[in-house]
């Protein structure tokens, strides 16, 4: 397409406004784009026994204002089998700001102990890496990931920190006792923080051994059965 010389000057004044211009139907098309966009970063995540918006923001990387808004939630209370409206990490609904380069240096492995790690269920690369005291960063790079999606019962290399002579594992709070392995609660454990602390362990496994019928009336000091002894 040729344009007439006499239209030249007019074009060349107004060329940032024709090109910017779009029309109806481009308009839409973007709107739709983004859609589609938006509609690949949406999950439901359907609420357990002991779960609380604030362990289900930290397990999605957002806030809990975030999950309040966007499931039009006034308090703060949920219940199990509730389903809950989440979004890939870093989604806001707004557009993004282009990424800045990380200056976090690789895990250090020389004094870890190479193990292997099973996924379970609601676990994502996060919780694993600070499970693991590594970056999500550190996880890819040991299993030849390329992107964030793990499975259940998907086996992962782990690099664990070797052990500090003298110091006793006082997170998990476990008594080894005859038949059963037990636990014992501290303030603000919730049977969903306990489970997570024993490969396997499942919160109704928990619920089971002890006929804890309301999961939330757990005392510190309580010791709860979370596994028999293999």
């Amino acid at each position: 397409m040729v344009l007439p010389y006499k239209y030249v000057g007019d074009f060349v004044d107004k060329e940032k406004e024709l090109y910017a211009y779009k029309t109806k139907k481009g308009i839409e098309r973007d709107k739709l784009l983004a859609e589609i966009k938006k509609s690949k970063e949406r999950n439901i995540h359907y609420v357990r026994s002991g779960e609380s918006l604030g362990l289900i923001a930290r397990r999605y990387h957002c806030s809990v204002r975030n999950l309040k808004s966007w499931n039009n939630l006034r308090g703060n209370t949920i219940y199990p089998g509730q389903k809950l409206v989440v979004y890939a990490p870093g989604y806001t609904g707004k557009k993004s700001k282009p990424a800045v380069a990380s200056n976090s240096k690789p895990t250090d492995i020389s004094n870890r102990n190479k193990n292997y790690h099973i996924v379970k269920s609601g676990e994502n690369l996060g919780l694993i890496a600070k499970k693991y005291k590594c970056s999500v960063s550190d996880l890819k790079k040991w299993n030849n990931l390329k992107k964030n999606t793990i499975q259940p019962k998907q086996k992962l290399i782990v690099y664990e920190p070797k052990a500090v002579p003298g110091k006793s594992k006082a997170k998990k709070s476990n008594i080894d006792n005859g038949k059963y392995v037990y636990h014992t609660v501290r303030k603000g454990d919730t049977l969903w923080d306990i489970a997570k602390l024993y490969d396997g362990v499942t919160i109704e496994q928990i619920k089971k051994l002890n006929n804890i019928k309301n999961s939330k009336r757990l005392k510190p000091g309580q010791k709860l059965k979370v596994s028999e002894k293999g």
